[in-house]
């Protein structure tokens, strides 16, 4: 018992460092002097950005990526949006939402 406990406080700690240094980077990235806007991915098309060209000249299908590599469209992931799972755990059924930064 004194392991898992152990075990617990260690992974909940990893955790809260984790999502302390994604807040530090895209904080970072916020202030960069590259920074130019940021809005939600379903205002890629009416940005223009449905298609980008990147540097070395392959063009991406930019908001075709976004929509087949959201997280709740994750193999891995997409369980846990299940109905029974939601009852068990949460109030509500969750909201995704993504940003776009650039």
């Amino acid at each position: 018992m004194k392991k898992i406990l152990i075990l617990t406080l260690f992974l909940w700690s990893c955790y809260g460092y984790t999502v302390n240094r994604i807040k530090d980077n895209l904080r970072a990235a916020e202030s960069s002097v590259l920074f130019q806007q940021k809005f939600s991915s379903n205002q890629i098309q009416a940005k223009g950005l449905s298609q980008i060209t990147l540097n070395n000249g392959v063009k991406l299908e930019f908001k075709k990526y976004t929509e087949l590599t959201r997280l709740d469209k994750n193999v891995k992931f997409k369980p846990l949006m299940s109905q029974p799972i939601v009852r068990q755990y949460l109030q509500r059924m969750p909201r995704y939402t993504e940003n776009i930064l650039t």
